[in-house]
């Protein structure tokens, strides 16, 4: 007769080891409060060392039966419950000798079950980690395989210990609020089980199963089993370390600025300033160890495993060691713009490079569109990707993004960002298709970008470029000197930025403004020291310049940003004479002013909660330091005189670089829509400027030497805005014709409206849009679609408006009941038009009415979004509404011959009613714009060579450089 156990009393906890009442809901309920003495052997081979039923049970759990059990030659330990509601945890564990965390070690256990479900894990104890929830040692659990059969044995294992306990640190950091886990000398002392089960009456079996090696921790004192950077004594140090948000090289801080690597010179490398190089091929073995010897990091794309299609958890075939194959790289790069639904395959790729790469560890860097909180769990830099330049988002939007992007995920310690230093692959490639000339972004584009980026807290910045810069194009070498002049920035700055972190924003008030109440009430909080900004604060563009605080211990750096609507298109003159803002600081603290050139102190001027600071001459930027360390200032003050002379000079090659550029592009304008005088006027003052800046820098006198090259690149992009504005002053947008979206584009757009004010106009292509047939109530090939359906209810229908004369398209989307939306990205609603059929190079005049609807509260007064099938969301143009009727128009330029589609949208909450929506050809196919006789179009060839270079498998998928 079999003897029942009845484990009353298993809950005992084996002296030395801990219980965890403070862990997190899902380890709690699988650890429980467990272990049993132990001894050696197998799972039922002794009376000691037998699967015990955690207690107390779910008062809807009762244990009807536990005994030995045998079947066809196979021994067993059996349990039965009785379960009377759904959805009850069942825990099960079994005590083992301590065996030391590593890589080689496995568990294994046999389980034949009447429910599918339970999952097998190891208990892991941290001896040298205190757990501050309750004063013993760190326990945690490493969960393996799943039971997923029924009524039949499958054999549950846990493996690789090593990337296991990689991953966990980043849950366990966020759980005990430790940015640093001491897993040295980790161990295993037993086995979980656990289960969801179900109504109804379960059954368990549990065999024998394996366990070991069993390397005991008191047999090797003071040999660390694991640590969040132990590496075996086998494999050479690695040169890359993460040490709780810091990156090491060597041993020494950096913030790194990567770059993608196309072949130049080591020495212009290292002018512009780059210290983290990505090589494409993964087999330049020489160019690799080339760049190590020269002291950049090096940054590689690993080897892609192939994945069953249907389960990314299943490679078909695995990575081989990485530190045999591929030795040569610092870090490991996995894509760019990965797509939220790409997040499983990057997952299963990071587990596959970690599992190849066990003995170097190399850090992992993966540039994401969205989740970046479930990106970090594998991967160590995760990239906030998102793109300004000539788009609607500007620039101050976008630090918002990234900044509540960050601030959403606890467990995004090293967030990163590109900075575009050429427009976006599809649009390029768009440009080139249609015969225009390329776009150019402008140096203080560049800079802006990087504003952004650190302050939104970025802990690194890349560049990125798609080819070689060391050219002759002069906009080559003007797009690497405003790079250069960047890296001066942030290289003047690294050890502020390593140690500071973002506590939040304060306004910068300009003479004669009134700040709004949200800007007011932000002020308030940053003096009195509050709990940091509402989110709310963040869902709107800034309404003008504001400040990041940096903070590190006993120093600040107050970052202030000159933000505005429309830089991200054409750069504005984002600069004040003088701006003051209030910022928190001690009694004996000092402020100074930090510029690439100088460093300048303020006039102390004590006010309520700290110092009030006047800036003079606020352009684009403003780097304050605010400290009681004089020694702080004097290092800082060293690190600007180290690049004081470089500084110099560069301002002056970007501005004189930028007036030949401009002065072109005007000259061309001028021969096609008439000449502007005062431009002209504008630039002979900035040559002149130019010319004192060069004097000046000869003399040695190198702040003066950037006041004039700044005054210098101001009035330049004054030109740039008259000549700009008097391109979009009948558009409802920037993006309402594809050629004004930067300065360097708008030549063609002159060219179009020749072409456009030259042609005969067709009739409508679009004959269903006046909405006035009865058959287009039910035309399919009018295609409502919601996009967010757990966000928004939307709609979108043809209703007659008041007297019913008039028939019109209604759309209308609202927040769903006890639902907050803030932020997204999508469109609440989107209409897909009927397919027009177009020749490649057609000119099409698209317009509409358009109004407000009373029926759903709106809070913006561009909620509508329209946008065609060939340039994309990004180019959508979002006019203006009011409760009356207005038409609007935009022009497109088509690409390639087929069909054309128009999308309609909603971006947020809102009712608006549309009419007479309308695509006439106003211009057939015609050769491709050219310049004027005399006037050479420069550079086409060369930004247009084979942007190809630097795109990568995202996770597995070829995809464009930027979103």
């Amino acid at each position: 007769m079999l003897q029942t156990h009845r484990y009353q009393n298993s809950h005992a906890v084996r002296p030395g080891c801990a219980a965890a009442p403070g862990l997190s809901p899902w380890i709690w309920f699988a650890v429980g409060v467990i272990f049993c003495q132990a001894a050696g052997g197998s799972f039922a081979a002794e009376a000691s060392l037998v699967w015990q039923v955690d207690q107390p049970l779910s008062p809807y759990v009762r244990l009807l039966d536990s005994h030995h059990a045998g079947d066809e030659g196979e021994r067993f330990h059996r349990f039965r419950f009785a379960v009377a509601q759904d959805f009850q945890n069942v825990r099960l564990h079994l005590a083992k000798p301590r065996a030391l965390a590593i890589d080689d070690f496995s568990a294994t256990v046999r389980v034949n079950a009447s429910q599918p479900g339970f999952r097998f894990g190891v208990r892991i104890v941290a001896p040298a980690q205190i757990d501050p929830r309750t004063g013993q040692p760190l326990v945690t659990v490493i969960f393996g395989d799943r039971y997923s059969s029924t009524e039949k044995w499958q054999t549950l294992s846990v493996r690789g210990l090593t990337p296991a306990l990689e991953a966990k640190l980043r849950e366990l950091r966020a759980e005990i609020n430790r940015p640093k886990i001491d897993l040295t000398g980790a161990f295993v002392d037993g086995c979980v089980l656990l289960a969801e089960v179900h109504a109804g009456e379960f059954v368990i079996d549990l065999a024998d199963g394996s366990y070991g090696p069993v390397v005991s921790p008191d047999t090797v004192p003071g040999k660390p089993a694991h640590s969040e950077m132990a590496r075996p004594q086998t494999a050479a140090a690695p040169r890359i370390r993460i040490d709780r948000n810091k990156v090491l090289l060597q041993g020494e801080p950096i913030f790194p600025r990567f770059l993608p690597d196309h072949g130049e010179s080591v020495t212009f490398l290292q002018r512009l300033g780059a210290n983290v190089l990505w090589v494409p091929d993964l087999h330049a073995a020489a160019r690799m160890e080339l760049l190590t010897q020269h002291d950049f990091v090096v940054m590689a794309t690993p080897p892609h495993p192939e994945f069953d299609p249907a389960d990314f958890g299943t490679p078909l075939q695995g990575l081989p060691p990485l530190e045999q194959t591929a030795p040569a790289p610092d870090i490991w790069y996995l894509g760019t713009a990965i797509r939220e639904q790409q997040l499983p395959h990057l997952l299963a790729w990071a587990r596959e490079v970690r599992s190849a790469d066990r003995q170097l560890r190399r850090p992992l860097v993966a540039d994401v569109t969205a989740a970046e909180g479930v990106a970090s769990r594998l991967v160590d830099f995760v990239g906030i990707s998102q793109s300004s330049v000539g788009s609607h988002r500007a620039f101050g939007e976008a630090r918002n993004r990234a900044f509540l992007r960050q601030n959403e995920s606890a467990q995004l310690t090293l967030p990163w960002e590109w900075v575009q230093t050429e427009h976006a692959t599809d649009y390029a490639r768009w440009r080139k298709t249609v015969g225009g000339r390329p776009a150019f972004i402008e140096p203080e584009q560049i800079l802006m970008q990087v504003v952004a980026c650190l302050s939104a807290g970025s802990r690194g910045i890349g560049f990125w470029k798609s080819r070689p810069l060391e050219t002759d194009s002069p906009l080559d070498r003007e797009t690497a000197t405003a790079i250069e002049l960047a890296n001066v920035y942030l290289d003047i700055l690294e050890p502020l930025l390593i140690r500071g972190r973002v506590d939040g924003h304060i306004p910068v008030e300009l003479p004669d403004s009134t700040p709004a109440e949200s800007r007011k009430s932000s002020w308030l909080d940053s003096i009195l020291g509050t709990a940091g900004p509402a989110a709310l604060k963040y869902t709107t563009p800034p309404a003008g310049p504001d400040a990041a605080i940096i903070n590190s211990l006993g120093t600040s750096v107050i970052l202030a940003g000159f933000w505005d609507a429309l830089s991200q298109y054409v750069p504005q003159q984002m600069h004040a004479s003088r701006a003051s803002l209030t910022v928190a600081a001690s009694e004996t603290a000092s402020a100074w002013q930090i510029s690439p050139t100088a460093v300048k102190g303020f006039r102390r001027q004590p006010t309520a909660g700290g110092l009030r600071l006047d800036l003079q001459e606020f352009d684009q930027v403003a780097v304050i330091l605010v400290s009681s360390d004089l020694e702080e200032r004097r290092r800082i003050d060293a690190r600007v005189q180290q690049h004081a002379a470089r500084a110099g000079q560069l301002f002056v090659d970007l501005a004189t670089l930028k007036l030949n550029r401009v002065t072109q592009t005007c000259r061309e304008i001028d021969q096609v829509a008439g000449s502007d005088a005062a431009s002209a006027d504008l630039l002979a003052g900035a040559s002149a400027a130019i010319d004192r800046a060069r004097l000046a820098h000869l003399r040695g006198d190198f702040p003066a030497t950037e006041k004039l090259a700044r005054g210098a690149l101001r009035q330049i992009r004054v030109v740039q805005s008259r000549y700009w504005f008097r391109a979009i002053q009948s558009l409802p947008s920037p993006t309402a014709s594809p050629h004004t979206a930067s300065f360097s584009t708008l030549y063609d757009h002159w060219v179009m409206m020749r072409r456009i004010e030259a042609g005969a106009p067709s009739g409508n292509l679009l004959t269903t849009g006046r909405f006035e047939d009865q058959p287009v109530r039910a035309d399919a090939a009018w295609k409502p679609v919601v996009t967010q359906e757990e966000l928004y209810q939307a709609s979108a229908d043809i209703v007659s408006e008041a007297g019913g004369r008039n028939s019109v398209m209604r759309m209308r989307a609202w927040n769903r009941a006890s639902t907050v939306v803030s932020g997204s990205a999508q469109p609440a609603l989107l209409v897909q038009c009927p397919e027009i059929e177009v020749q490649q190079g057609d000119v099409l005049e698209i317009s509409a009415r358009i109004r407000f609807g009373q029926g759903v509260q709106t809070a913006q007064t561009a909620p509508f979004l329209i946008f065609d099938s060939d340039l994309g969301p990004e180019f959508a143009v979002s006019p203006r509404l009011e409760p009356s009727w207005r038409r609007f128009t935009m022009y497109r330029q088509v690409s390639a011959s087929g069909p054309f589609r128009l999308w309609l949208g909603l971006k947020s909450p809102a009712e608006v009613y549309l009419d007479d929506l309308s695509v006439v050809r106003r211009s057939g196919t015609g050769p491709p714009p050219s310049a004027p006789d005399g006037v050479r179009r420069a550079g086409t060839d060369e930004v247009f060579r084979d942007q190809s270079g630097s795109r990568v498998q995202g996770a597995g998928y070829a995809g464009p450089s930027l979103p």
